[in-house]
């Protein structure tokens, strides 16, 4: 969906009662995005999800300052890597020793973020070097870190250093209780827990092409190795991703149906983000927000004990 035509429902999305408004990285900036949100909005959070470590984390620090400035205390920066080839290929990063790498960065972002002229910020890193560095204006209001999880090294990760975890879109709920779930209480803090959740809704007789949507949203994972250790935690290949395990992969169904779907993560979680399907046509994007919009999320809003955990969009 065009840049502009996104910023048009964000008005929507915050009126339809989302309390998250995120921004993720495969076709614009991230931050960019999140501070044109900030300015269509004026009540929910701002989010990242995520922004990669393809910035140094000085960098990084400068737009999660001038995020939480223009959003006024309503950004939160999701943070995470990459599959290991986007890192080559892409970034010309090696990705080897990544939980390492990610904790460096954390704590030199976080040093760059309180950086003054009287307390300047050094930092002697593995992968990490910055020397002397401040920033002309007092440090910004706090800005929570939350960061993106696949695998249980990087959840326990998210439970040591960061304010929140977001599960990757990539998960089955016996992937998130029994293996995320463990890693981010290992540390005995309490993080807030999201989840992405890939969501294709559909009417009465409309199943065969959600189902084809499903798989297109998949497929460009089944080469990336994290898909393998999911899968395989229930006995399944990879190839298994658009056949028997797409629908533990991808939400399909009628409203109805997904309400009952998303009531299955109120236990694991505390928010959802709910994502389209990838590469839709305009119009069925266009379709796809409708339904979200105009129908699911009025209906999560009924009853409060048929609400699961707050929802974003």
């Amino acid at each position: 969906m065009p840049l502009r035509r996104s910023l048009d429902l964000a008005a929507r999305v915050e009126a339809a009662g989302c309390d998250t408004l995120a921004a993720g990285e495969a076709t614009y900036d991230s931050l960019a995005v999140c501070g044109l949100l900030a300015k269509a909005t004026v009540r929910t959070r701002i989010m990242t999800t995520v922004m990669t470590w393809a910035r140094p984390p000085v960098a990084a620090a400068l737009g999660a300052v001038t995020l939480a400035e223009v959003a006024e205390g309503r950004f939160t920066l999701g943070l995470g890597t990459m599959p290991a080839a986007w890192n080559l290929d892409h970034y010309g990063i090696d990705p080897r020793r990544s939980v390492t790498r990610l904790r460096e960065y954390v704590a030199c972002l976080r040093g760059a973020l309180s950086a003054t002229p009287d307390g300047p910020f050094s930092f002697d890193g593995e992968f990490f070097k910055v020397r002397e560095y401040s920033r002309t204006w007092p440090p910004p209001r706090e800005v929570a870190i939350h960061l993106a999880a696949t695998r249980p090294r990087m959840a326990r990760l998210a439970g040591e250093v960061a304010e929140g975890v977001l599960y990757n879109v990539i998960h089955t709920r016996a992937w998130l209780r029994d293996v995320l779930e463990p890693a981010v209480t290992a540390a005995g803090r309490r993080i807030e827990r999201g989840v992405m959740l890939r969501l294709v809704p559909h009417a009465d007789g409309g199943r065969e092409r959600a189902l084809e949507q499903a798989r297109i949203a998949v497929t460009p994972y089944l080469r990336i190795p994290y898909l393998a250790d999911v899968l395989g935690h229930h006995g399944w290949p990879p190839e298994a991703a658009t056949g028997p395990a797409l629908e533990e992969l991808v939400l399909v169904g009628t409203v109805p149906e997904l309400l009952d779907r998303l009531e299955a993560y109120r236990k694991l979680v505390d928010w959802v983000l709910l994502a389209p399907p990838r590469m839709l046509p305009e119009p069925e994007m266009e379709a796809w927000y409708e339904t979200v919009l105009g129908e699911l999320m009025p209906a999560l809003r009924v009853g409060s004990a048929a609400t699961p955990p707050e929802s974003a969009s």
